[in-house]
């Protein structure tokens, strides 16, 4: 699955070569090949999907006057309007994101703009952030692909949405249940983008072009002094802030599926997916979905859950 990251920052390819698990190659031309992108319900669709992998930025820093007359604006082609009315509808169908869209459609000082592009495919993205001279966030924009309800994206780094290949429900709904979960994490984007410090944020706007380029011309030396303290100033390494990002937009998915499919049969096996994608990609952010009940909901086994939720049988 091709998910575009304008949310944070598109990874430097040269540290793609070191920093990245294995799971593909590098090619020529500074993409990123992953071998690990899968269809609907887990057959494999496309062994080559390129993963950008470009020049390494953070937000770009625009200032704006505080918004009067905020709240969601949904610019969507009218193509495409039916089944984001369908994707829209899943998510609000649980309280989690209920609370969320109204949050934000109630915030008259916040826009947050939500659009749908064929360019997209099955990914989504999170930019086009926006500050008050206050340093307030008070404006974003969230891109859904045309295809959101297909394609699960590489375990690595979405530990969550690539759990649901082991969604495999008979009925027709998965596939929105699927697009739901991906725009509970690019709404935890826009949270967690609102959470920081929009001063550290420019400070990685502009120092991360800084990084990359000392990094291609010393040999792919992550020990040089200058990246060292570089890197104190912006808060880790690129790719480190990009996937800290990304595994906790992750957990916004995860409290998603956790009430949507709290009471479904198929339950346990796609929480226990999202344990084993953790502790075999990433076990050092384990204990950031722990602070999370719900990660602990079906505990250590593999057991199914027996009782039916009415909407595997009505759907």
């Amino acid at each position: 699955m091709r998910l575009l990251r304008p949310v944070s920052f598109i990874l430097p390819v040269v540290a793609a070569a070191i920093f990245l698990p294995h799971t593909g190659e590098v090619r020529a031309d500074g993409s990123f090949i992953d071998h690990t992108d899968r269809g609907r319900f887990g057959r494999v669709r496309n062994s080559r999907a390129i993963l950008p992998m470009r020049e390494g930025r953070s937000p770009q820093i625009k200032i704006v006057q505080t918004p009067s007359e905020g709240g969601i604006l949904e610019n969507v082609p009218v193509k495409y309007r039916a089944r984001f009315e369908k994707w829209k509808a899943e998510f609000v169908s649980t309280k989690f994101g209920k609370d969320l869209w109204e949050a934000y459609a109630n915030n008259k000082e916040f826009v947050l703009r939500i659009t749908v592009s064929g360019d997209r495919k099955h990914g989504a993205g999170t930019d086009d952030f926006e500050w008050d001279e206050t340093g307030r966030l008070v404006g974003a924009t969230i891109t859904l692909g045309a295809d959101l309800d297909d394609g699960f994206p590489n375990p690595i780094y979405y530990p969550v949405l690539n759990s649901l290949t082991s969604y495999t429900v008979s009925t027709g709904y998965a596939g929105r249940v699927l697009a739901a979960a991906k725009i509970s994490h690019e709404f935890g984007h826009v949270r967690q983008i609102g959470n920081e410090s929009m001063s550290l944020l420019e400070t990685q706007s502009r120092l991360i072009p800084v990084y990359v380029s000392i990094f291609r011309e010393n040999g792919l030396n992550p020990n040089d002094a200058r990246l060292l303290a570089i890197e104190s100033q912006i808060g880790g390494t690129p790719v480190g802030i990009w996937e800290s990002r990304e595994y906790s937009s992750e957990i916004s998915a995860m409290l998603y599926l956790h009430e949507r499919i709290g009471g479904e049969p198929r339950f346990c096996s796609v929480f226990n997916r999202i344990k084993q994608n953790l502790q075999t990609y990433a076990p050092r952010y384990e204990p950031r979905f722990g602070q999370h009940a719900e990660f602990e909901a079906c505990g250590s086994g593999s057991r199914e859950r027996s009782e039916g939720n009415p909407d595997t049988q009505a759907q």
